[in-house]
């Protein structure tokens, strides 16, 4: 568990106020595109293996 995750679930950070400064934040460093890239290789593995 990241440091961030652990913030909203001790109650350090409001999940009101602060989510979308913290997904923001993930977006920036390429998550979206981390996602995109591993799906498309469970895709194929899945694919392969019928």
């Amino acid at each position: 568990m990241r440091a961030g995750q652990l913030a909203f679930i001790t109650g350090s950070k409001n999940i009101d106020t602060d989510w979308d400064a913290f997904v923001q934040g993930l977006d920036g460093v390429g998550l979206k595109r981390y996602l995109e890239i591993n799906q498309q290789a469970y895709d194929r593995y899945k694919s392969a293996a019928k």
